[in-house]
């Protein structure tokens, strides 16, 4: 038939096996494709031909045998299926040169699959190298290599099968055990493999049972400390909101990522009455943590406001009225506010209070003004702390002078004064230091 010419014209007889496999499979699947779609649209004008009357004129039916006319196109047909098979065998298995497995006896099981690797490879290139033309339906002796090769292969994926149990029996967790199903993603679904992963399911499902449990023994644990210390434990130098919802987002993702990756790479499994108790499990866990994530961050918001506010208004020094010694009446909430903000912008999934939100904007200038009055109230307390008292009536006046200076930051300018501007305030004061000093 001229479409069989055609498609052996478009294949390439000397190349269809022997050129870049994923080409050849790309010709051979768009081959396929043409010529099924071809029989397809001879069987459905066959079946509607009374469309095609006019005027009442009776079409013809179409009663000559199928068989006779499609005979060599379904053998040719069957033939690129056969290749088709042959191809995508080729590139599966290509795929275990750069395999290799980790774990206690993952070394010996990555010599298997290259020894596996290296037989397959002389015997595709055994197959590939015959000298006939594997598009002529007529030559039978490309039938029996198509058998022995199928039988190779089988015995290939049988092999393969028990090299992926011993390699998932071997794994240490459950993230060392999805690394292994990765791996081997792309050769379970071979039939023979996926006999042997689908044992695997229940394992897998117990797996992840266990470490939902595990997560759930942690949040616990978490709530117990949270109501025990008054705050819950975050990591180091994170503040208190801010590592809360980092915790509850690192406790998310820990079985987050292995449920999408379950979901993906094994979907039937999750469909079993096991799978569905996993599932609601699963869901469970996450809803807690959203609603632990959603509770700390709201209590921080409707409070930071009107902390914040009442913090910023405090005056910028205090005084001991006992010891007379001097402090910067920055409040360790308002530092908290600014770390805060520092770490959840970093996060961009919520949305910050405006009030928050103004205090970062002006951190550097606060911090500036924080470290200038650091120096001033040490370098003042210094002075009170290291004179002695037939000293004190010798720089009476000059202590006068630097509390004067001083006043205005202990009674009336405060963290949200406009355009407060300590530098001359705090020189004077300084000079006033240096000269005791002196």
């Amino acid at each position: 038939m001229i479409s069989n010419y055609q498609a052996n014209v478009y294949l390439g007889p000397e190349e269809v096996l022997k050129g870049e496999t994923a080409e050849s499979l790309l010709r051979v699947k768009t081959s396929l494709e043409v010529l099924q779609l071809f029989r397809s649209t001879y069987e459905d004008h066959r079946a509607n031909l009374r469309k095609y009357q006019k005027n009442g004129t009776m079409v013809k039916p179409w009663d000559f045998s199928t068989l006779l006319v499609f005979s060599r196109l379904d053998q040719f047909i069957k033939r690129l299926q056969s290749i088709k098979d042959i191809l995508s065998t080729s590139l599966d298995l290509m795929k275990l040169e750069k395999l290799e497995i980790g774990g206690i006896r993952g070394r010996a099981l990555s010599l298997q699959i290259q020894l596996l690797y290296q037989e397959f490879l002389e015997s595709y290139k055994f197959f590939t190298d015959k000298p006939y033309d594997c598009l002529d339906i007529t030559n039978m002796e490309f039938e029996g290599d198509v058998r022995d090769f199928k039988l190779m292969v089988d015995d290939t994926d049988r092999r393969l099968g028990a090299i992926f149990c011993q390699a998932f029996d071997d794994a240490s967790g459950l993230e060392h055990t999805f690394k292994v199903l990765e791996m081997f993603v792309s050769l379970i679904e071979r039939p023979l493999i996926a006999v042997d992963a689908m044992g695997r399911y229940p394992i897998i499902l117990n797996m992840f049972d266990k470490e939902l449990d595990t997560c759930k023994l942690i949040f616990n644990k978490q709530n117990k400390a949270t109501k025990e210390l008054g705050s819950a434990p975050v990591h180091k130098n994170m503040p208190v909101v801010a590592g809360g919802l980092r915790w509850a987002y690192e406790l998310q993702q820990r079985i987050q990522v292995p449920f999408s990756k379950l979901r993906h790479l094994f979907p039937l499994c999750l469909e079993s009455a096991e799978g569905a108790m996993v599932i609601q499990k699963y869901e469970e866990m996450m809803q807690l943590l959203d609603r632990y994530s959603a509770g700390l961050y709201t209590t921080w918001t409707e409070a930071v406001g009107e902390s914040s506010q009442y913090n910023l208004s405090l005056p910028l020094i205090s005084r001991d009225s006992d010891t007379q010694l001097i402090s910067v009446n920055f409040n360790p909430q308002l530092a908290a506010v600014l770390r805060e903000v520092k770490y959840l912008l970093g996060r961009s999934s919520e949305a910050i209070p405006e009030a928050a939100i103004q205090i970062y904007t002006t951190r550097e200038q606060l911090w500036q003004y924080v470290a200038n009055l650091e120096l001033t109230t040490v370098r003042y307390n210094k002075v009170l702390l290291s004179v002695l008292d037939v000293e004190r009536p010798l720089i009476q006046g000059q202590l006068r002078d630097i509390d004067a200076q001083l006043r205005e930051a202990e009674e009336s300018l405060n963290w949200n004064s406009q355009g407060l501007e300590l530098d001359p305030v705090l020189d004077k004061a300084e000079d006033d230091e240096y000269e005791i000093y002196s």
